[in-house]
């Protein structure tokens, strides 16, 4: 398909879904300041040419703007953050990013919907010195400079019967700097697709992955094959699991070495009205866009949102998590390791419609065989930050975030609570 039959198709979808379509604004606006132990993600140990270990304090101001529109059939979601971060004494630990999201989800046919998600980020920064949303986890560089990052998803879902149904999904990602003479670039992109049979609180299925990554400097060419099998059940209304399990096969297509190794997925999810949780054990192989690395990695992870004090006024949200990566090498072996562990934990007090004060505290520690940039290199990092978020219109549902259903019964759907219904057993 050209680039113009997609916009075509694209625009087709927009306007089909939004010729009656609700539109909403709604606007932002984050302040903080902090206190850090390391303001610009310095090694344990000294390394020529990059900065000491020093503590400082810092103000971040975050404004963003969002437009939102829906019917029955189609919602989608446009929306811009900028952010900038002052340092008070290490003024080269200065950042700045802008960020630009789309999300959309579309009912196509009572049988069929459709996911599609992009966002296109520029940044300024060590990187770490940015306070990153609980949810991410992945190494940091010691280095500054601007870079950009693009990434894209979609999924499309059909019933095929009462009880059977297709997937198909892609995912892009793409990150280079923006500065200098050599500009390094890494690519990674993922097609899958599945079948499910799905049972009254239960579903059984399986799926096909192929993920192409590739890093411009050293040159690197890796195809990374996995099959897996699938197990999805609902405990009651509240809980739901995920469970994987298969094999994958990475090839090095520069080398043409190749190996095995088993593939897994654990997943438990909790979601009420007032709060939600996940934890979650993945093994996998990973490519790093930011880093421009290749790794087998093992990641534990714990996120949630609890209200302390009802309705929702006084709420403790973070996230828990620890990735454990084997760098893999041009002939196929693993090389390096690259340890990261995160604990962000945010107390949010709603004093006020559409006015919310908050302290936050993040530990970062990142282990890392890295001697000498540009490789990883270990640090840690603790920060702690105090302030406030204010919002227009104070209630909104364009903060609830769009996503494919993960229940079997898809009473998450959000179409689904519009009106849209699917046919499901």
């Amino acid at each position: 398909m050209t680039r113009p039959s997609v916009a075509l198709v694209t625009l087709a979808l927009l306007a089909a879904g939004t010729s009656r379509a609700e539109t909403e604004v709604t606007g932002t606006l984050d302040a903080w300041l902090g206190l850090t132990d390391n303001a610009q993600s310095a090694p344990d140990n000294s390394v020529p040419g990059v900065p000491e270990k020093k503590a400082d304090g810092f103000g971040i101001l975050a404004p963003g703007l969002a437009v939102s529109g829906g019917s029955r059939r189609v919602l989608h979601r446009l929306g811009a953050t900028t952010s900038v971060t002052l340092h008070y004494s290490e003024r080269d630990a200065d950042t700045w990013s802008n960020r630009l999201e789309y999300q959309g989800l579309f009912a196509l046919h009572p049988r069929t919907s459709l996911f599609l998600g992009a966002n296109a980020m520029t940044t300024r920064a060590w990187s770490a010195s940015l306070i990153s949303p609980a949810t991410e986890l992945g190494a940091t560089l010691q280095h500054s400079g601007t870079t950009l990052s693009l990434a894209a998803e979609e999924q499309l879902s059909h019933d095929l019967t009462r009880s059977f149904s297709g997937t198909q999904s892609a995912r892009f990602a793409f990150g280079s700097p923006l500065e200098g003479e050599r500009r390094p670039y890494s690519t990674d992109t993922l097609v899958g697709v599945g079948l499910e049979r799905t049972f009254r609180g239960d579903a059984v299925g399986a799926e096909l992955r192929e993920e192409l990554a590739t890093i411009s400097e050293p040159r690197v060419r890796q195809l990374t094959s996995t099959g897996v099998a699938i197990h999805r059940h609902d405990f009651g209304r509240s809980f739901t699991s995920r469970l994987e399990a298969g094999v994958l096969r990475v090839d090095r297509l520069t080398s043409g070495r190749h190996f095995w190794h088993p593939s897994a997925l654990a997943a438990l999810a909790f979601a009420e009205q007032g709060g939600s949780a996940e934890l979650r054990y993945s093994h996998r192989a990973a490519t790093s866009v930011q880093v421009g690395q290749t790794l087998l990695v093992d990641e534990v992870r714990l996120t949630g949102v609890l209200p302390l004090v009802q309705p929702r006024t006084l709420v403790l949200a973070g996230a828990c998590a620890y990735q454990r990566g084997r760098v893999i090498e041009e002939d196929a072996s693993r090389g390096a390791r690259l340890d990261v562990t995160l604990v962000d934990l945010a107390l949010a007090w709603q004093a006020a419609p559409g006015l919310g004060l908050g302290l936050r505290y993040q530990h970062t520690r990142q282990l890392s065989d890295g001697t000498v940039p540009p490789d990883p290199l270990s640090y840690r990092r603790n920060t702690l930050l105090a302030g406030a978020t204010l919002s227009w219109p104070p209630e909104t549902e364009t903060r609830r975030p769009l996503r494919p259903p993960q229940r079997v019964d898809r009473s998450d759907d959000v179409l689904r609570s519009r009106g849209e219904q699917r046919r499901v057993d």
